[in-house]
């Protein structure tokens, strides 16, 4: 036996040992994986086509990993920050080849692809913040913490976080508008809920106007906020929905 044929045999008894253990962890959440547990699933899905690494696997216990920007045939793009300062928010991304995540955000990462992909037919997703920020020390540079700018779907489009959510009008139950304060569309509200859960008219504005209202935004979203929920852990310092 030559030693290609030894190293065939290393890899498919690693890839079997590596797929066995990670069975038990594709259902688990992301938040309650342990650092082991997620270098395990990134191993499985390098394995298995879904995700590339570009630093390599190092000893398996490091506590960032470099991670190629395409995963699970979907393509992470980078916000320009410049777009951010209008309502088009995923107006000006940029492919980077790779970020920074922890290895459990890496694995969030991809997951959001899928369940985006699976769901809204989603071929990109625009991104900023992770692995690096203007900021030192907050959760950006630590590897834990995404900006999402949003989406672009084969099922309905593009989906933007500054147009389709941030910037639209609230309204309360009644179909009243609910007066904002300043750039706040909750205003004095104190007990806010899902801000698109009641909507009027967003599918008579033209698709060619940029401020147009994507009139699935606010099952979009809502899919969104479902994985979140069942997948990361909610930070507290954001109360407005």
């Amino acid at each position: 036996m030559g030693i290609g044929s030894n190293f065939a045999t290393i890899a498919r008894q690693r890839y079997q040992a590596v797929n066995t253990a990670a069975q038990p962890l594709l259902q688990k959440p992301a938040r309650d994986l342990t650092l082991r547990e997620a270098w395990i699933l990134i191993e499985h899905h390098v394995y298995g086509g879904q995700m590339k690494l570009t630093g390599g696997f190092g000893n398996g216990n490091d506590t960032r990993v470099r991670v190629d920007t395409l995963l699970a045939g979907v393509q992470y793009m980078q916000q320009n920050d410049r777009g951010h300062t209008t309502r088009w928010g995923t107006g000006t991304p940029a492919k980077t080849p790779s970020f920074y995540p922890t290895p459990q955000s890496a694995i969030v990462l991809y997951r959001l692809a899928v369940w985006l992909n699976t769901r809204w037919g989603a071929s990109t997703i625009v991104w900023g913040g992770i692995g690096a920020a203007r900021d030192t020390g907050n959760c950006h540079v630590a590897g834990h913490c995404v900006d999402f700018y949003g989406a672009t779907t084969a099922r309905s489009g593009v989906f933007d976080v500054a147009r389709d959510w941030s910037s639209r009008p609230v309204y309360k139950k009644d179909g009243a508008l609910q007066p904002a304060v300043g750039t706040d569309p909750w205003g004095a509200a104190t007990i806010t809920s899902y801000r698109l859960l009641h909507t009027r008219d967003v599918e008579e504005r033209l698709k060619s106007d940029r401020l147009y209202w994507n009139p699935r935004s606010r099952d979009f979203f809502l899919d969104v906020f479902q994985f979140i929920a069942a997948e990361c852990t909610p930070a507290t310092a954001h109360r407005r929905k």
